[in-house]
């Protein structure tokens, strides 16, 4: 695993207040409040049905809050659509990747490219040229990015063709073609061998440090969370326990309690 940097400072890039949202009966997400700092990789944990996925949901505009704010990089985003949060920098995987099987792996990242020509109807009708070399580009850059990434041999192969593990690659390259400056990775290390686990935490640390890319993610792997996150938030039935640094965390009695059990001092 990487060795974990200092934790940077400065104002939250993401900041969720009494974030709430109830399915029938059951409060999936209850008044949950948390932050994350602009640069930073924060890790987000607790038991299943936490509330975990539920609240990566209404931070991205794909379900609606009942009550709370969600404000991205100074500005509110509350119950905004999904689309309209990722135009602005914010941008998610999932916990089952969102590959388009039946299109190719270049394909996939073209789609992903922001400004595409074919979107404004002056630019189609002001003549071929200008959009052709916008797609050139778009090109040359998806398959450098596919090079990085060690699927540039997949470019023209189906996606559907891809394992588990280069998916999920994918999807993480795709989201670089769009330049977010926050990514939430939803068990990014689920399903996926060792060595794939490592090159994905390997990429999350370089897109930090190269471009600054703020990263929160969930994750079960204590071993990755404890050696990768700058700060640990928890959850538990829907509300944050604690939060604060990965050695802090996994002493802290709450948390022992509600997940992490007799053997927190063995997850370092």
């Amino acid at each position: 695993m990487a060795s974990r940097p200092a934790a940077p400072g400065g104002a939250p890039i993401l900041d969720v207040r009494d974030l709430c949202r109830a399915f029938g009966g059951v409060r999936a997400v209850d008044r949950a409040s948390l932050a994350v700092e602009r640069g930073s990789i924060t890790a987000l944990i607790g038991p299943n049905g936490a509330g975990k996925t539920t609240l990566f949901n209404l931070v991205t505009g794909f379900l609606r809050p009942d009550a709370g704010d969600v404000v991205f990089d100074d500005q509110p985003v509350t119950g905004r659509p999904a689309h309209v949060i990722a135009r602005l920098g914010m941008m998610r995987t999932f916990q089952l990747t969102k590959a388009l099987a039946a299109m190719t792996v270049l394909d996939n990242m073209l789609l992903a490219a922001q400004d595409q020509p074919a979107e404004h109807l002056a630019r189609l009708l002001a003549g071929p040229a200008g959009w052709r070399r916008r797609e050139a580009a778009n090109r040359a850059r998806a398959l450098g990015i596919l090079e990085r990434f060690r699927l540039a041999a997949q470019a023209r192969a189906y996606a559907g063709t891809l394992s588990g593990g280069q998916r999920k690659l994918l999807e993480l390259a795709r989201l670089l073609m769009a330049a977010p400056r926050l990514v939430l990775l939803d068990e990014p290390l689920a399903g996926v061998n060792p060595v794939l686990g490592r090159e994905i935490l390997a990429h999350v640390h370089a897109l930090r440090r190269e471009r600054g890319t703020t990263f929160l993610f969930i994750e079960h792997d204590m071993e990755a969370v404890m050696n990768n996150a700058d700060t640990v938030i928890v959850m538990a039935q829907g509300r944050v326990i604690a939060r604060g640094r990965p050695r802090d965390v996994r002493r802290d009695p709450a948390v022992i309690d509600a997940y992490l059990g007799a053997h927190a001092e063995d997850t370092a």
